[in-house]
């Protein structure tokens, strides 16, 4: 999970998600707190899919951990 800060973007959204991608991490979140946003790209075929993206209220869930969801709102509470 990274936390897109200023300065950072370019790193977090393409470098790092690259790295992640090439090493096989099953699941990246991106979050965005200018966008407030979440964005959670999962593995398939070899490359980064974006599983949901959300904003507000809306919720997220990890398919790699059971059970594991957020929302922006909570992150900022």
């Amino acid at each position: 999970m990274e936390v897109i800060s200023a300065g950072s973007w370019q790193r977090d959204r393409i470098q790092k998600k690259a790295l992640y991608e090439s090493a096989g991490g099953a699941e990246y979140w991106l979050i965005d707190p200018d966008a407030e946003t979440i964005e959670v790209f999962t593995l398939a075929k070899g490359g980064y899919q974006l599983h949901p993206k959300a904003t507000g209220k809306v919720v997220v869930k990890s398919k790699l951990l059971a059970g594991f969801k957020m929302n922006f709102v909570e992150l900022t509470v």
